[in-house]
């Protein structure tokens, strides 16, 4: 994985990644700072709900980064390699299908996992700065929840375009089918308001209102992740 990774960070998509994710993360409003409680004896673990609460709103806006990048890096990774040689290349050295599938998959989902994580917790960390470290060790619960929505979240938009990556033979045709699926979800929202809530992201974020979606959805990015790597190791002819 060290080197399909290391491929990865020298590709000049990954600084507009890290400041697509910062700036998306911001989306759900302007941080309110600890001065919002000035004045006032709030408990820690009430601190921490509403940071992690303005935190898991701003996962509506990095969907959209999440499933830009997604797109297009794994179709990069998977299907433009196989355009160009590449992959067939790494095929022919003395190791598996299966581990070459896995490293670009490790190493991709890493990439996007820490740009989304670094944006989410500059965010927070950014609302109260003087008090997070102690939010972090009184109520580590709601601090961390973010991240976990994040993770399922992105687990979502990877599989979608991991999918479309192994089963199409042009990278911006994998792209542009990836973007279509996952920007449906979105758009849902404008056209038929009420189903939002029971789709991605939403469904991710209001995981306590809307398990049922959640599981889901979550269940359904593992079966395509299973899928994909069947097709990749079985099915799928490298020339």
């Amino acid at each position: 994985m060290k080197w399909e990774f290391s491929s990865l960070v020298r590709l000049k998509i990954i600084l507009p990644l890290i400041a697509f994710m910062s700036f998306t993360s911001y989306l759900a409003g302007e941080p309110f700072g600890a001065s919002g409680f000035s004045g006032v004896r709030v408990p820690m673990g009430s601190i921490a709900g509403v940071v992690s609460g303005r935190a898991l709103l701003s996962l509506g806006g990095i969907y959209l980064a999440l499933a830009f990048f997604s797109s297009i890096l794994i179709s990069t990774s998977i299907t433009g390699e196989m355009d160009t040689g590449i992959l067939k290349c790494y095929i022919s050295l003395p190791v598996s299908r299966l581990e070459v599938f896995l490293a670009k998959v490790l190493a991709n989902y890493l990439l996007l996992l820490s740009a989304g994580l670094a944006a989410v917790y500059y965010r927070m960390v950014m609302m109260v700065p003087q008090v997070f470290p102690i939010l972090l060790l009184k109520a580590p619960a709601s601090i961390l929840k973010p991240g976990r929505f994040l993770a399922l979240e992105l687990l979502f938009t990877f599989s979608v375009a991991l999918y479309f990556s192994v089963v199409s033979r042009k990278a911006w045709h994998a792209s542009l089918y990836s973007l279509l699926v996952l920007y449906l979800f979105s758009t849902t929202r404008y056209v038929a308001p009420g189903l939002q809530w029971y789709l991605p992201p939403i469904c991710f974020t209001f995981e306590s209102l809307y398990a049922t979606s959640g599981v889901f959805f979550t269940a359904f990015s593992i079966i395509l992740i299973l899928l994909s790597t069947y097709i990749f190791t079985k099915r799928l002819e490298v020339t």
